[in-house]
């Protein structure tokens, strides 16, 4: 997403949905799952949430017909996000759930200290304070570690843990070791 302009951002992924479609490739069905992604984290973002509804279960039923354990946990991630933001935090329970499945035995740093920061926030909506934690200091380690094999890249690796999401991941992993 390109930050602050949701208009442009908006307009951008619907041209390559149009372009996907008018001209397919080799490779569109994993380019979809990118453009689906970021296309219901944007309409989340809006506030847009049957559009984001929409685009999450199209992503969650492309990225389970693949053997893409990250876009699977990414997907349903975006859903449990979501349901959560349509104040069903026992519907986010259960779609999280099914994306920390997905990366059980499996190493996915990209998708993991995502899906740990929404279980965090899931959980601590529904009382679960030690499993928010849990979650929280998941996430914030698994940022941790992403950020450190930046190593030669240090702008990249900024840009990285300044990145709003990620920030935020970092404050409230800090507040929860306060606690």
């Amino acid at each position: 997403r390109l930050r602050g302009d949701d208009e442009v951002a908006l307009d951008r992924l619907l041209t390559v949905r149009q372009e996907m479609d008018r001209q397919p490739q080799l490779l569109d069905w994993y380019w979809g799952l990118l453009q689906r992604w970021a296309l219901a984290g944007l309409h989340l973002s809006r506030g847009e949430l049957e559009r984001a509804h929409q685009e999450a279960d199209l992503l969650v039923t492309c990225a389970s017909a693949t053997a893409e354990r990250t876009w699977q946990a990414l997907a349903w991630d975006v859903s449990a996000r979501t349901a959560f933001a349509g104040d069903d935090p026992r519907q986010a329970r259960d779609l999280i759930e099914r994306g920390l499945a997905a990366l059980e035995g499996v190493e996915a740093p990209v998708a993991g200290w995502q899906i740990h920061a929404t279980a965090a926030d899931v959980f601590e909506a529904l009382g679960e304070t030690g499993s928010a934690h849990s979650h929280r200091m998941s996430s914030r380690d698994t940022v941790l570690r992403l950020a450190a094999s930046f190593d030669t890249y240090e702008a990249s690796r900024r840009t990285f843990l300044t990145s709003p999401a990620v920030a935020r991941v970092l404050d409230t992993a800090a507040v929860g070791r306060a606690l």
